[in-house]
């Protein structure tokens, strides 16, 4: 039997989780904080969720979206990265996130009872173990540069998916539904407005580098900004490159190019160093120096990159 929230009760429990939302949201807290932190006051204020969720599609040369889960059984949040390999994954693409964002479903109630749809096996899962309905929401959030190419090749658009579920026999009650739909939106926003400094941050770092990308972020973009540093330069560039083309065709040299970076990138911050530039079909990265009144470490990590890439990519 669903024990359905008052009206009363559930005007006063959205304009808390709203404000607390706006406020966590302007107050820079990342996705995983806000979405446990909404499960626990929605469960405080007399709504009955086991479960809830928020996705986002990000924009990142790796990763196609960012999914947080809160589970009520131990009480915490995960946090998950997709890649365009995980984002093919069957389970995946017939999950409900996927079918509330391709067909742009901005709600949808899943009540999982015998008859739920076997081939979304997450809702089969749940099901199993003891939750009785899922509501799942989306809301499209603009800006199209903003979005990994497989999400464009797929048509999803820039957004963010969530739901709430629960274990109560009967599933939610109609306020709580409505509860959920209020919530869900300035969940959306501020999720996206985080998701953005996170994406924004993550480019600088692969772009630029750690140390640049956080300076950028802490304003300093002043012309002639500057910090002395204690480093070791490291230059790694394809040799023959205008020869490999033609004796390769462009297809396959893109494939090297791609595994050389991959190559020359990997052992540069497995050293500890950080890639500054792309020129070309050259790398530049840096090693700082741990200590100031030695630059023996710097050197031993640069000639460690130095070693291991040409271990790596030798034929």
């Amino acid at each position: 039997m669903k024990n359905a929230l008052s009206a009363s009760d559930a005007s006063a429990l959205v304009a808390a989780a709203v404000d607390w939302l706006v406020d966590s949201g302007l107050g820079g807290r990342d996705v995983r904080e806000l979405v446990e932190g909404l499960a626990h006051r929605l469960n405080t204020g007399g709504a009955a969720v086991d479960r809830a969720g928020c996705s986002i599609l990000t924009l990142h040369p790796q990763i196609v979206s960012q999914e947080v889960t809160w589970c009520s059984d131990d009480d915490s949040a995960t946090t998950k990265y997709y890649t365009p390999k995980l984002m093919e994954d069957l389970d995946t693409r017939r999950g409900p996130y996927f079918e509330l964002a391709l067909n742009r479903l901005r709600y949808k109630r899943f009540l999982l009872g015998e008859g739920v749809d076997d081939d979304m096996s997450l809702l089969t899962r749940l099901r199993a173990e003891g939750y009785t309905e899922y509501f799942g929401f989306f809301h499209a959030t603009g800006g199209a540069a903003a979005l990994s190419p497989f999400a464009r090749r797929v048509g999803l658009v820039p957004c963010v998916v969530g739901s709430f579920a629960t274990r109560r026999p009967g599933g939610f009650g109609e306020t709580e539904i409505e509860c959920f739909k209020s919530v869900s939106t300035t969940l959306a926003l501020a999720a996206k407005a985080r998701s953005t400094f996170e994406t924004g941050s993550r480019l600088l770092d692969i772009y630029i580098g750690r140390s640049c990308g956080s300076q950028v972020l802490d304003g300093r973009i002043t012309r002639g900004d500057s910090e002395r540093i204690t480093c070791g330069i490291w230059f790694c560039d394809l040799r023959q490159s205008s020869r490999l083309v033609s004796q390769l065709g462009l297809d396959d040299y893109i494939s090297l190019l791609n595994r050389y970076f991959d190559i020359t990138v990997g052992t540069v911050m497995g050293a500890g160093g950080e890639v500054l530039k792309f020129i070309g079909d050259a790398v530049m990265g840096i090693f700082r120096s741990d200590h100031p009144e030695s630059d023996l470490d710097m050197r031993e990590r640069a000639l460690a990159a130095s070693l291991n890439t040409l271990r790596i990519f030798a034929p």
